[in-house]
């Protein structure tokens, strides 16, 4: 489960804002809050990174599932097929970021060569060195196209 907290207006103590259930069978990798509204973005199952059809889950500030991603709902099967991978885990992230207004999230998928990670003729995907990136909009869970830098 998860736990968003906020420090009262002193910046003394905390708040509970809620406490709510995840989709992870034992812990998210990591994740993402938004500063705008409290609004978060959980990455992976602890022991089972890149598996299963939460591997990046939309919550609303409320703490309720807006949109779940496996990792082919935004790149396609034969380029997970050529991710890196250990025997538990599949190795496809870098760092994620949340835009300064909370509403854009953008997802860093490992850049091997011949992964595209999503079609690029739509200008959904950006290529950054080693990753490529996918935006996604945090409100709708819709995969955003167009690039920006």
């Amino acid at each position: 489960e998860a736990v968003l907290e906020r420090i009262d207006t002193g910046g003394r103590q905390y708040e509970q804002v809620w406490r709510k259930p995840l989709t992870n069978v034992v812990a998210p990798v990591s994740a993402l809050v938004s500063d705008a509204d409290g609004s978060f973005v959980t990455f992976d199952n602890w022991g089972r990174m890149g598996w299963g059809d939460d591997v990046i889950v939309l919550y609303s500030a409320s703490g309720v599932v807006t949109k779940k991603f496996a990792l082919t709902d935004v790149m396609s099967e034969s380029d997970f097929k050529k991710l890196p991978r250990t025997a538990s885990s599949v190795h496809w992230s870098g760092q994620h970021e949340l835009d300064y207004d909370g509403r854009t999230l953008s997802v860093r998928i490992v850049a091997v060569d011949g992964i595209s990670a999503g079609d690029e003729d739509d200008g959904n995907v950006e290529q950054e060195g080693e990753f490529r990136t996918v935006r996604i909009d945090v409100n709708s869970g819709r995969i955003l196209g167009g690039t920006s830098r």
